[in-house]
């Protein structure tokens, strides 16, 4: 069902809320509500993104795969989710194809993102797990500048409205 305007609006409060939290470093509190949106929008790609990225954030590896995992088989055209599970594939689990094989739907979705990371992602050379991009996430444009840019892990989605919040079918 599609959400109305009111759901829609609860939703991308959340996601502004989540991206705050996130930006004053109050992880633990942005994963707490992530799980609490959760349970309102289980179905929503860009939620699960979140999770993905405040897990992320939290060291809790696995967790951020199975979440953005999560938001691509609910929406297989959600850039953040490809985005950012693209990039965890490549530089944290060294796993050249399967991130190819993401970062070209990304691709193909003409979502912006920093173009030194497709060449980052196309390098040759073996990169060791130390040797992870200061800045391979994408910063978000619904984040004020300055917030995420200082930390290894510029993430989209969080708070950035073009990210998949449209009235669509949950």
């Amino acid at each position: 069902t599609a959400l109305d305007a009111g759901a829609l609006e609860d939703l991308r409060n959340r996601v502004r809320w989540i991206a705050q939290y996130v930006a004053n470093g109050e992880i633990e509190t942005a994963d707490h509500w992530c799980e609490a949106a959760l349970k309102v929008f289980p179905k929503r790609a860009e939620m699960w993104n979140d999770l993905g990225a405040v897990r992320k954030l939290e060291g809790r590896w696995a967790e951020a795969e199975k979440a953005w995992s999560t938001a691509i088989s609910l929406d297989p055209k959600q850039p953040a989710a490809l985005y950012n599970r693209a990039v965890f594939e490549r530089f944290y689990r060294l796993d050249r194809a399967a991130a190819r094989k993401d970062f070209e739907r990304f691709l193909t979705l003409g979502a912006s993102f920093d173009e030194t990371l497709a060449d980052r992602m196309a390098e040759e050379k073996y990169i060791s797990s130390t040797d992870r991009p200061r800045s391979g996430f994408q910063h978000s444009p619904g984040l004020p500048e300055g917030t995420l840019a200082d930390r290894d892990d510029l993430l989209p989605g969080l708070g950035d409205d073009s990210g998949g919040l449209q009235q669509d079918t949950e």
